[in-house]
């Protein structure tokens, strides 16, 4: 099985429910063909930076999944022919190895403490002097 994200733009034309009906699925269709779902992210609707078929702004979704090879063109195909879509784009990706989570690198301790000593104020103007 190869690992597959699909990233898609719905028309604006239709209203949340309807954009999340077709969003749903999609997962059902995958889901027929036998599809592992890996990742599936939320549907928010995104200003676009330039006009897709005269459409400023779109639903965006992401789909991430494990699918047979031999599969992959029929979903593709099942998918096209959809006019609420503005944009299909489908990539194979690597597998992940292992998933590294946020929190392991935000809060690890510090390997080791720098230890500073206070230094006066005249010490400092005297190397100044010598350097200088």
């Amino acid at each position: 099985m190869q690992h597959y994200e699909l990233a898609y733009l719905i028309s604006p034309n239709l209203t949340q429910n309807q954009a999340k009906e077709l969003s749903h699925k999609i997962l059902e269709d995958l889901h027929k063909e036998g599809a592992i779902l890996d990742l599936a992210g939320d549907l928010v609707k995104i200003n676009l930076a330039y006009p897709i078929k005269k459409h400023n702004e779109a639903y965006f979704g992401s789909i991430r999944f494990f699918l047979k090879k031999e599969k992959i063109n029929k979903i593709l195909n099942q998918l096209s022919t959809q006019k609420n879509f503005l944009r299909l784009m489908l990539t194979k990706k690597e597998r992940p190895e292992k998933r590294i989570t946020t929190q392991k690198l935000i809060f690890q301790e510090p390997k080791a403490k720098i230890k500073r000593e206070k230094v006066e104020l005249s010490e400092v103007e005297k190397k100044l002097d010598e350097i200088l």
